[in-house]
């Protein structure tokens, strides 16, 4: 017998897998054995979805529900195998098994009429289940609800409250969910400011109000009201009678036989002082322009409670008169009634007549007037170049009233008019208040420095636009890194003299103006005072001075460059006589009567000389006469002694590659100690000398001058050959050696 039967094992069993499974067992010498099995698969109902009545899926929470309302909670489940059963539970109770199958889908519908306090937080749970093996799919919900408040109430009702002065009133309420929103009413006029808190626990809502009551609250219904404003309808208050105490309240008044319009000298006027006060009052009082009034037959003054008796007035009864009263909240005195003769109001005197103000700035502009009687209604009107409007934001109070004014654009600055009317009449002539636009001044414009010294400077500015208020001008003087303050000066006029200040030193200048509204963008200015000048510095100590680093540098840069130009002159010079000394002992005595020819570079040297000292040296030397017969190359012309005892020579000689330029020659200016002037242009860029004979140009000056001797043949320095010849012609001048002064004069013709 086989200890390990076969069998058949599924995993994971699927829908498919369903059915009948047959096993057989073949035997060798027996017949086959056949066992029949059914497999049955239960199919578990899909998770429960519950519904609104809406059909709204519902996450964990149903609501929030009003209170009393309806409730509709609709479960569905899908699938399962055999179909599920579906039901509703609150808590462990089953509230209903009923369902419905609708095509694969089970249907349960729970309804709740009516929702109380006890519904909230409540768990409504949908449970499906198709058989007794696994546990049943469950999906719950929670009830949310909207609760009225149940209680309200104001604490510490019974109490008086005083007028103008500020009392914390509070308001508890209860019960509400969400909580209670609070609201404070006097009368039907409802009151803001309220400041609510919530309990800990979330069902008690205090409300505070501070709250300021008046005269006119006297007797009015203070009521706190509490309201669930999701529940419609859900609003409780809690109501107090309110009695205010405050100051008497006093209004004078002429006797009611009386016209103030016929009041004259000897007559009697009846004064009385009416009187609203809360408590009583306990004393009344007269007041005669602020002095106290008591009863003086003799002065014809009679004080009668609540009454003034003034007989046969006269012009030193003229005046104010207020009537007092006591309480316990206090002392309250009548507005002034003055006593005269009637008439229409008129513009009181020292009134503030300009207002500055910006833009978008509410300012207050108060119109006083005088008039008896002293109570006026007023108008207001704006007026400009453009338009006129009437003024309505103003308040009044006897004869004073206050317009609050804002102006906005440009064209609201012009004028405000006020106009006062009493029983008597209109004010003829209005209070006229001018409103012009106000900030910060501009800034000072042209400022300029004057009057420099050693010490002291002068700042002048001109003014610009002065915010619409007065204005006046601060200097201040720093540094100059513009870090240290030296000095400040305030004046009224952008005119300052800076004093004490440091001799040759820089300073940063600021000025700026300022008014009430602030002050304007500061001008910067830079400048220093004078350097003090060394010949009238410390006359009490004429070896004093003070130079400038700068100074003593630059002097002794100019030294040294002065040094080694003296130098070079020098030297230049040094060589310039050792190479003449060479030459004459080159020459030697035998050859005074000889041309003192030079080399190439002798030559280019004394050319060079020539051209740098042009405008001191002759071009041809004074006193030779030269012959009237042309000249030909190799020529010696012997001219006579003129008057200097020297004989000299010419000769006229061939040079190439030269063109000549025109020659000076100034009779009265040659001396026998100068240099004949040697000018050589390369050619061919100057164009030749033209035929005939050479014209001066200019005269020249020596300081060695022999007496002029005439050239009595110019011709004889005419050039040989056509004006286009490239032939250069030179004439050389010798001085005998026996005159012992060995001059070579040497000119290009």
């Amino acid at each position: 017998m086989s200890t390990h039967p076969t069998v058949l094992k599924l995993e994971k069993l699927k829908a498919e897998d369903e059915g009948e499974y047959r096993c057989r067992v073949d035997f060798k010498i027996a017949r086959s054995r056949n066992s029949l099995v059914i497999l049955e698969i239960i199919i578990p109902p899909k998770q429960p979805v519950i519904k609104d009545i809406n059909g709204d899926v519902l996450q964990r929470v149903s609501g929030a529900h009003n209170l009393g309302s309806r409730l509709v909670l609709i479960c569905e489940v899908e699938g399962g195998k055999p179909p599920p059963s579906v039901t509703w539970w609150k808590d462990s109770v089953l509230l209903d098994e009923s369902y419905q199958v609708h095509s694969h889908v089970v249907r349960n519908e729970l309804v709740v009429d009516s929702l109380d306090r006890n519904d909230l937080h409540t768990s409504y749970a949908c449970h499906a289940s198709n058989n007794n093996i696994s546990l049943p799919a469950v999906t719950s919900v929670m009830v949310d609800m909207n609760l009225p408040p149940v209680e309200v109430q104001i604490e510490e009702k019974r109490r008086a409250l005083s007028a103008q002065k500020p009392v914390e009133l509070v308001c508890r309420a209860g019960g509400s969910r969400p909580p209670a929103n609070i609201t404070w009413f006097i009368g039907n006029q409802p009151l803001k400011g309220t400041k609510e808190k919530i309990s800990s626990e979330g069902n008690i809502t205090t409300g505070r109000l501070i709250f300021i009551p008046t005269i006119e609250d006297r007797g009015k219904n203070i009521s706190c009201r509490a309201e669930n404003m999701l529940i419609p309808g859900s609003a409780i208050k809690d109501e107090w009678k309110v009695d205010v105490h405050f100051v008497p309240q006093l209004t004078l008044k002429l006797g009611s036989k009386l016209r103030h319009s016929h009041i004259q000298e000897g007559k009697d006027v009846y004064l009385e002082c009416a009187i609203i006060a809360n408590p009583s009052v306990s004393e009344i009082g007269w007041k005669f322009e602020d002095k106290e009034l008591h009863t003086n037959k003799s002065a014809g003054i009679i004080v009668s409670n609540q009454s003034l008796v003034l007989q046969s007035v006269r012009r030193s009864n003229r005046g104010r008169y207020t009537c007092t009263a006591d309480n316990s909240e206090g002392k309250g005195e009548s507005a002034p009634l003055y006593l005269k003769v009637q008439y229409a109001p008129v513009c009181k005197s020292d009134q503030k007549l300009l207002y500055g103000v910006a833009r978008h700035e509410p300012v207050k502009v108060t119109c006083e007037v005088e008039a008896d009687p002293s109570r006026a209604n007023f108008t207001w009107k704006f007026n400009n170049s453009v338009e006129s409007m009437d003024i309505l934001s103003f308040a009044s109070e006897d004869s004073i009233s206050i317009a609050t004014y804002i102006p906005r654009t440009e064209y609201d600055y012009g004028t405000l008019l006020c106009w006062g009317k009493n029983s008597v009449g209109t004010q003829k002539e209005p209070c006229v208040f001018t409103v012009i636009p106000a900030g910060p001044p501009d800034p000072v414009q042209n400022c300029s420095v004057s009057n420099h010294t050693e010490e002291s400077l002068m700042i002048k500015c001109q003014e610009a636009y002065d915010g619409g208020l007065q204005q006046s001008f601060i200097l201040e003087t720093y540094d100059a890194d513009h870090v240290v303050m030296l000095n400040n000066m305030t004046n009224p006029a952008p005119v300052f003299t800076v004093y004490d200040l440091t001799p040759g030193t820089s300073f940063v200048i600021v000025v700026y103006a300022y008014n009430s509204k602030g002050r304007s963008e500061p001008k910067i200015i830079r400048t220093s005072t004078l350097a003090t000048p060394e010949s009238l510095t410390q006359r009490d100590d004429p070896w004093q001075a003070t130079f400038s680093p700068v100074l003593i540098v630059l002097i002794c840069v100019v030294i040294v460059l002065i040094l080694i130009v003296v130098a070079i002159i020098i030297i230049v010079k040094a060589r310039s006589r050792t190479d003449t000394e060479k030459d004459n002992q080159k020459h030697g005595n035998d050859k005074s009567t000889t041309p003192l020819r030079q080399d190439t570079d002798d030559r280019r040297e004394i050319m060079t000389t020539a051209l740098e000292t042009e405008d001191k040296c002759p071009d041809v030397i004074p006193g030779v006469e030269m012959s009237s017969d042309p000249m030909k190359v190799g020529d010696i012309h012997k001219p006579d002694i003129h008057g200097d005892n020297l004989p000299w020579e010419t000769r006229l000689v061939n040079e190439t590659n030269s063109a000549f330029s025109s020659m000076d020659y100034g009779p009265n200016n040659w001396g026998v100690h100068q240099r004949p002037l040697l000018k050589q242009v390369p050619s061919p860029s100057v164009p030749q000398l033209p035929p005939g004979p050479l014209q001066p140009l200019r005269e020249y000056t020596s300081p060695n001058q022999h007496p002029p001797v005439p050239l009595h043949h110019p011709a004889a320095l005419s050039p040989v050959g056509s004006p286009t010849s490239t032939t250069t012609l030179r004439a050389e001048w010798t001085i005998p050696r026996a005159t012992n002064k060995v001059k070579n004069r040497q000119t290009d013709v």
